[in-house]
């Protein structure tokens, strides 16, 4: 099981500093604290926008689901396979983030949605009420990539159909931010290949989209990078 009873788990001085008390977990009877196993967090989501910007009610089935909240309860982290080394989880409980899209399980604790995700599927911390260029700190190896916008013509000239333009797939742009890379057998860091200001392609259909500052961002992994220039 990804959460389990305080009382099953043995705690040390990595364990998280706040646990999550419940009575009921998906309709099921449960006794005391609950807290994530190893590098698994959960996550209260923020609750859903109701309506747009402009004061537009929006319906119950338009209503975009979140992907983002805040860390409540977090497992002390999870061993290397290899070395035995523990490798901290990369957030903590107070800890605002957004994940990926298709990532982690939703759960239902005492009638409120709750996210149980691995770290490893935590796209960035931000500070404030969203995130933005400027509050926001990427994880592990993760890049933020700005899109380059549809080409108006080609290199011959010839101007590009409106239709064409729709089916566009983003594949390059600039990246703005960087994670700090991913953590070997020893727990130290492996910088990235890559700066902030430098080009890169990536690969179809790889990442996750995400808006700050009214800008489209692709948030991706480095291993989906195939090239970068300055």
């Amino acid at each position: 099981s990804l959460l389990l009873p305080v009382t099953a788990v043995g705690f040390h001085a990595r364990a998280p500093m706040r646990m999550v008390s419940a009575s009921v977990i998906n309709g099921v009877s449960v006794k005391g604290n609950l807290v994530p196993d190893q590098n698994f967090v959960l996550v209260k989501l923020r609750k859903a926008d109701e309506q747009t910007e402009t004061g537009f009610v929006l319906p119950t089935q338009a209503q975009e689901k979140p992907r983002d909240g805040e860390v409540v309860a977090a497992g002390p982290g999870k061993r290397d396979p290899e070395t035995g080394v523990l490798l901290p989880t990369e957030v903590k409980p107070g800890d605002k983030i957004v994940y990926g899209e298709y990532d982690g399980t939703r759960v239902v604790v005492d009638g409120e949605d709750y996210q149980v995700l691995e770290d490893r599927n935590i796209l960035l911390i931000y500070e404030g009420d969203k995130p933005t260029i400027t509050n926001a700190r990427l994880l592990e190896d993760r890049v933020a990539i700005r899109l380059n916008p549809p080409l108006q013509e080609t290199l011959r000239g010839v101007l590009i159909a409106e239709s064409a333009k729709q089916n566009w797939v983003p594949q390059d742009g600039q990246v703005v931010a960087v994670g700090p890379g991913l953590r070997n057998g020893q727990g130290e860091r492996i910088p990235l290949g890559i700066s902030v200001g430098e080009y890169a392609r990536f690969r179809d259909y790889v990442g996750n989209d995400i808006e700050m500052d009214g800008e489209e961002y692709r948030v991706v992994r480095m291993s989906e990078i195939v090239a970068k220039w300055q």
